[in-house]
């Protein structure tokens, strides 16, 4: 997206945080990271195309979700991903299987939209129904209803933090 530099994109620091983690990538897309006890893992990373800007807005107003930029921002880089092997980003084909084929519209609190999931079937959701200037809104980690996990952080924090832990579930970290 070189050169393509637009507002949403240029609001959050999403772009960075991505760049930093392609930087770390051998030409297999593979990331060496350390884990628990010492031990060394290879783990493949994929990046989808792009999402139009248009799409992303169309997508939303049909849906009627106020999608936050930081959030925005990543579907305009990637329309998805897989990272650290065991967490999954949705792009807006997903997004729209979850939240309108298997309706989770409405079994979910008013505003929740799930944007990825992990290897262990529990969703992340962003509560979009107090976005205020980006920096107000949280995200929780949830199997489904009722056992929801919190994470006080938007999108572009907890995007961040993945990445510095090289996708260890720090916010069940205490």
């Amino acid at each position: 997206m070189k050169g393509q530099r637009n507002k949403t994109t240029m609001n959050t620091t999403v772009p960075l945080i991505l760049s930093a983690l392609k930087e770390r990538l051998d030409q297999n897309n593979v990331l060496l990271i350390q884990d628990v006890g010492g031990s060394l893992l290879e783990t493949k990373l994929i990046f989808n195309p792009p999402a139009t800007e248009h799409e992303i807005n169309q997508f939303f107003n049909e849906i009627n979700i106020n999608v936050p930029n930081d959030f925005k921002s990543f579907l305009l880089l990637h329309n998805g991903a897989r990272i650290f092997t065991e967490i999954r980003l949705f792009g807006l084909e997903d997004i729209y299987r979850l939240y309108i084929q298997h309706d989770y519209k409405s079994m979910l609190p008013e505003g929740w939209l799930p944007i990825g999931d992990d290897t262990t079937g529990y969703k992340f959701y962003i509560d979009t129904t107090n976005i205020k200037n980006d920096k107000d809104y949280p995200m929780y980690h949830s199997e489904f209803i009722g056992g929801d996990k919190k994470i006080n952080l938007t999108f572009e924090k907890w995007l961040d933090r993945l990445c510095i832990c090289n996708g260890t579930e720090f916010w069940y970290w205490s």
